[in-house]
């Protein structure tokens, strides 16, 4: 464990437990170093700390910007016993980055944040902070309508890296893993892709495609063609999306942006397949299994082998929000935490 220089007189201290039980006796400190955030500093330094993330104060549309070790949490004024479950996770759970702020937008079933107080913020942040900020958006926006990533690029005018949810940390074989948080406050899976990469929407015409900015490979002796986009053989390109893995012919087909688009279910990972005709569906469901198979125990329990588009529906045909129909199924444990 790294050690933390002695506090000044008067601080007050407020320690991530990275544990599966919330700081119990029994947990075993991780491997990653502890974080202090004292009244006036965080302890370590982290090479983004700044005077805009360490004071808490009103942003002008009425939001509470509030600082927490790994960053600040831009939230609604709302009543303190509301959100304060929630900010001890923040505070407890949301692993620091010591190069990435962490800008954790809104509340669950709060009022959302204005668009406008995060631009605020984001204009009062160094050029460097800016540049590695993490977003996660725990709203949508109700003043500016859309995917929240892409109106959070288009309102900022830069690319951003944004994850649609806010992801926690418990102690993993190899350091500390980040899992999905459901409604009920469990925590799940461990996603491949945590933040995706957005760009400003042109003056005339669509925006293009997030893609993944914080990954890792899902398993060793993959070949990366793209971001988050592995050669499977000669027949699969195994690719990493919000909701898991999607396994497709190596040319995207009329499924690429719904499949990209299925958002992701705190409950469970997809490892979805798409196939223009019945003999190469046949081939990706086998080249699927197998991947599912590589995967590590934890990951294999936490995911589902789907078709993607669903059964009976043709690839373009538009059919609301993008779904799927499990083929394959497996309970999913959830991770205590008290």
């Amino acid at each position: 464990m790294c050690r933390t220089p002695p506090e000044p007189a008067g601080s007050r201290r407020r320690r991530p437990c990275i544990s599966p039980t919330a700081c119990s006796p029994s947990a075993v400190p991780p491997p990653a170093p502890s974080w202090t955030l004292l009244a006036t500093r965080r302890l370590p330094t982290p090479t983004w700390d700044c005077r805009a993330l360490s004071e808490r104060l009103r942003l002008p549309a009425g939001s509470i910007l509030e600082p927490i070790p790994a960053g600040a949490w831009i939230r609604p004024e709302s009543a303190e016993q509301d959100l304060a479950p929630l900010r001890a996770r923040l505070i407890n759970q949301l692993h620091p980055d010591p190069q990435a702020p962490h800008l954790v937008i809104g509340a669950p079933g709060a009022e959302p944040v204005p668009a406008t107080d995060v631009r605020t913020l984001f204009a009062r942040l160094p050029e460097s902070t800016r540049r590695r900020a993490l977003f996660d958006l725990l709203q949508c926006f109700e003043d500016q309508p859309g995917e929240p990533g892409q109106v959070l690029a288009d309102v900022l005018k830069t690319r951003i890296a944004a994850d649609e949810g806010v992801l926690l940390a418990v102690p993993g074989p190899d350091g500390v893993e980040e899992r999905t948080l459901t409604a009920n406050g469990q925590l799940r899976w461990s996603p491949f892709a945590t933040h995706f990469a957005y760009q400003p929407r042109p003056p005339e015409g669509e925006a293009t495609a997030p893609f993944p900015a914080r990954y890792r490979a899902p398993f060793d002796g993959l070949i990366e063609i793209g971001p988050g986009q592995y050669r499977l053989g000669s027949y699969a390109v195994l690719e990493l999306t919000r909701s898991g893995l999607w396994l497709r012919p190596p040319t995207p087909d009329p499924a690429t942006r719904q499949a990209r688009a299925v958002p992701r279910d705190p409950s469970s990972a997809k490892l979805l397949f798409s196939a223009s005709n019945a003999d190469e569906a046949a081939l990706l469901a086998q080249l699927a299994r197998e991947a599912h198979g590589r995967l590590t125990s934890d990951a294999r329990q936490a995911s589902r082998i789907l078709p993607f588009p669903p059964a009976g529906r043709l690839p373009g045909r538009p059919t609301g929000k993008p779904d799927a129909e499990a083929v394959d199924a497996a309970p999913v444990p959830a991770v205590p935490v008290n």
